[in-house]
């Protein structure tokens, strides 16, 4: 998985490169503003992804759960005030919009399911 992250990471840092011609349709300058919350995102999950190597029991697994989704939160909302996309039409951008909304409800959700997951597990654990 980390490796999987790390690949990613260079990926989404090279978005803007002269080689990835595809990516100047659609990625706009403003793409440069959200890139640190999308790193920042990445290394804490990397970072976590390495603990897990060494320490892995269910409660501290949905407490680290917790954590990555309150970065990838950030991200997600960072990229959806910036929205560094130059879609064809301003459907498909009022639909990019609306799943980055549908991705933060449930990332926002599932972040209060992993902390009662947390607990309940911390409990049964002690």
């Amino acid at each position: 998985m980390i490796f999987i992250l790390i690949t990613f990471m260079v990926f989404v840092n090279n978005l803007q490169s002269p080689y990835l011609l595809f990516a100047k349709n659609f990625i706009t300058q403003d793409f440069d503003q959200c890139l640190w919350a999308i790193n920042l995102s990445l290394a804490v999950s990397i970072f976590v992804h390495f603990i897990f190597m060494f320490y892995y029991p269910a409660w501290f697994r949905h407490l680290m759960q917790v954590v990555m989704n309150i970065f990838s939160l950030v991200s997600t909302f960072v990229f959806y005030r910036i929205f560094p996309l130059a879609l064809p039409s301003s459907l498909f951008e009022q639909l990019v919009k609306g799943l980055l909304i549908f991705i933060m409800a449930v990332t926002v959700i599932g972040t209060f399911i992993e902390v009662v997951l947390s607990v309940r597990k911390l409990a049964v654990a002690k």
